[in-house]
């Protein structure tokens, strides 16, 4: 392995390594993490909603509340049955189960992407990109 391999190498370990223990503290912190999301809500104000990494509970209960069941493997839900979720789980973390009433539209899937990411269910649980 040439030198500049090895440079290269080494600094894919260095940034997994870093993305770990960012990973590790969201789990040793459970619930307690949490960051910010700006949203903005139907009176074009901007505000900040706090959200964490759901429990087990929380996720079951967030589906049940959005008439969520798995789909058939292999397959996605739809459009509505996502957003449906992304609302309920927004919800969960809002402590609010009115709150899509009050942020503009898809508002609150941009709270529940980044609670599902925190959760480890979505694509980079990692990146600070989903929440800005």
């Amino acid at each position: 392995m040439s030198e500049k391999e090895e440079e290269r190498r080494r600094q894919e370990i260095l940034k997994i390594r870093a993305e770990h223990k960012r990973l590790s503290e969201i789990i040793v912190r459970g619930t307690d993490y949490h960051e910010a999301v700006k949203v903005r809500g139907i009176d074009g104000k901007e505000y900040s909603v706090d959200v964490h990494a759901l429990t087990d509970r929380e996720f079951v209960n967030a589906c049940a509340d959005a008439d969520i069941h798995a789909p058939p493997e292999g397959m996605s839900m739809d459009l509505g049955a996502n957003m449906k979720l992304l609302a309920a789980v927004a919800a969960v973390v809002a402590q609010d189960p009115k709150i899509a009433e009050v942020l503009a539209p898809f508002e609150t899937a941009k709270i529940g992407k980044r609670v599902l990411e925190l959760s480890g269910l979505g694509p980079d649980p990692k990146s600070k990109s989903a929440s800005s």
